[in-house]
């Protein structure tokens, strides 16, 4: 969902696409800034962002309640959640790095590719 809205995005602006795969840092080129954004917030108002936000367990959990709900990748989620200020960059930072260690131990699946070796 979220490359469908971005590449939307970019279409809006007739800009073309320039690759930025490390979704744990932001992008510089401002044309990119603005397509991440643009689809963050289509696809995660703040408004219903906000009023859904419940800490449980853990962030992980909390995360991935909210990548459920509006059917985006945790990181996507925890992006915005970053953005909205409801977690602090090193708590954003701490869930990132535990995530790409998770996701580089996961072997792949039959059913699919590993985004990391993507």
């Amino acid at each position: 969902m979220f490359t469908l809205a971005y590449e939307l995005a970019h279409v809006f602006v007739g800009a073309a696409g320039v690759s930025h795969l490390d979704v744990g840092k932001s992008p510089h080129h401002d044309t990119e800034r603005f397509c991440n954004r643009t689809a963050v917030k289509f696809l995660v108002s703040e408004e219903e962002l906000t009023a859904h936000w419940r800490r449980v367990d853990t962030l992980a959990d909390s995360l991935q309640a909210i990548a459920r709900r509006f059917k985006v990748s945790v990181l996507v989620a925890a992006r915005r959640t970053l953005h909205l200020r409801l977690i602090d960059r090193k708590e954003f930072r701490k869930f990132y790095e535990s995530y790409r260690q998770q996701a580089a131990r996961t072997p792949d699946q039959t059913t699919g590719g590993n985004f990391w070796n993507s």
